[in-house]
């Protein structure tokens, strides 16, 4: 296949975990373009980029650019027709990119594709599903993350007509990335098996912004009282798992609890 494949990864002060997600990339079984967009790191992260020594990697110096302009500044000078964000603590499966390039390929009107990944959470392994096929594309995906975003990559022409990552959004700009492109019609194709791993915590362990976001996003779509029910549903839903976490025998329950998005290894 002749489309060419971008990564786009931001980074700041992630020397501790950054090689691996180098690693990842540069061990993809379909070659691919790196673009890692540095906010302004102290702690080596700079030294480690350059020093990686790989001619598909670009390093993008970006001080003071939040997570959601280092991600537009990394799309605006990728070269590839499909575009994956990678966070600096997170890795792909060797074959991710070759097996997402085959979906598209098969699907040529999807505009993006998804799939599942493994997220590492308080020293649990979670299985973390997309949303069944039947509710990507009702109001379902318009109250959650309808799958994790590393999972998924878009084509170029999808950013040019819907435009890229809302700026005031810090935590859940990639929820409201799909809630718009969803609403506008955009059809995504499912890519089986693993596509990548994500460490929990981060930007994303900011609870009061991350919900705020999500509340404000929904809001936009399903209505105030709606997107306020459902937040506080799913933080309830989260305070349950945690402390079922907590709790002797609380993890066997939740084993075998079946769930069709998340399911503890």
């Amino acid at each position: 296949m002749s489309s060419q494949v971008t990564i786009v990864t931001s980074v700041l002060n992630g020397a501790k975990t950054l090689s691996r997600c180098l690693e990842s990339v540069a061990h993809q079984t379909y070659p691919c373009e790196h673009i890692v967009v540095d906010g302004g790191s102290t702690d080596g992260t700079l030294e480690m980029v350059r020093s990686f020594g790989a001619p598909h990697l670009r390093l993008v110096e970006a001080p003071g650019a939040g997570i959601s302009r280092a991600f537009n500044l990394g799309i605006q000078q990728a070269t590839g027709e499909v575009i994956g964000i990678l966070n600096a603590d997170d890795w792909l499966e060797p074959d991710a990119v070759a097996r997402t390039l085959v979906g598209l390929e098969q699907c040529p009107s999807a505009g993006f594709s998804y799939g599942a990944v493994i997220v590492y959470e308080g020293g649990y392994q979670i299985l973390s599903n997309p949303l069944p096929e039947d509710r990507i594309y009702t109001r379902d995906a318009l109250v959650q993350t309808p799958f994790n975003h590393i999972s998924s990559m878009v084509r170029r022409s999808v950013y040019e007509e819907h435009g890229l990552f809302d700026e005031r959004y810090q935590v859940a700009m990639d929820f409201d990335f799909y809630c718009r492109i969803l609403t506008r019609g955009v059809k995504g194709v499912f890519i089986p098996g693993i596509i990548g791993h994500v460490m929990g915590g981060g930007n994303s362990s900011n609870v009061p912004r991350r919900w705020r976001e999500f509340w404000h996003i929904s809001s936009k779509y399903i209505g105030i009282p709606w997107a306020s029910y459902h937040v506080l549903r799913f933080a309830i839903r989260i305070i349950f798992f945690e402390v079922l976490c907590r709790t002797p025998g609380g993890l066997v329950l939740l084993r075998r609890r079946k769930a069709p998005r998340y399911k503890i290894l």
